[in-house]
């Protein structure tokens, strides 16, 4: 009886060291990918927001909801530009621009216009300026540089504009990463930083 009890804690001794070797080396293999997220301030958004719209930078809905969670698009984008450089009434109907998927029917024909002859904006390459594509956070800081005049010796799309904007403080109070589609709020943060900028 003796003889099988030590055969068992022997067993089972075994078993353990066996079991704890094994998660040691697991936990050494294991690689934990830490993303450190930054702090976001509310009020300054909110603060943001309320100074756009007493500018008359930003507008709402007929029912004056500014939708705020709502992805921005290209054409929209160029509209609050033209607003934020005080040429939203600037007529170019007789202008023409040549992206074969903007014609002269089109509702954001002439802020399209206006932001592409001030350079702010340009089109894919392909003969398309792609009005209703959603804005991504790169193109978006790219337009901002350009609004202040600061991409001058800049080469490299988009790292060099991203890098800049982060210098300037355009990217104050976000957290946004390259090819992600803007939602209005986070394009009216970096619009309020772009104010804020002493040129």
């Amino acid at each position: 009886m003796m003889k099988k009890i030590l055969i068992c804690l022997v067993i089972c001794i075994s078993l353990f060291t066996t079991l704890a070797f094994s998660v040691e080396v697991n936990e050494e293999n294991i690689e934990i990918d830490i993303e450190v997220k930054k702090e976001i301030d509310q009020e300054y958004i909110d603060n943001a927001i309320i100074a756009l719209k007493k500018m008359k930078i930003i507008i709402g809905d007929e029912h004056g909801n500014l939708m705020l969670t709502k992805k921005f698009t290209r054409a929209e984008f160029a509209t609050v530009i033209v607003r934020l450089i005080g040429k939203e009434n600037t007529e170019v109907t007789n202008k023409k621009i040549n992206f074969t998927d903007v014609n002269k029917s089109f509702w954001g024909y002439n802020n399209i216009y206006i932001c592409v002859n001030e350079g702010y904006l340009i089109g894919d390459g392909d003969g398309k300026f792609r009005p209703n594509d959603y804005i991504k956070y790169e193109e978006v800081l790219t337009i901002l540089v350009r609004l202040v005049n600061k991409d001058n010796g800049l080469t490299i799309w988009p790292d060099d504009y991203i890098s800049k904007a982060e210098e300037l403080q355009i990217t104050k109070n976000t957290d946004l990463k390259v090819k992600t589609e803007l939602i209005r709020e986070d394009a009216f943060v970096l619009i309020y930083n772009c104010l804020n900028i002493k040129l």
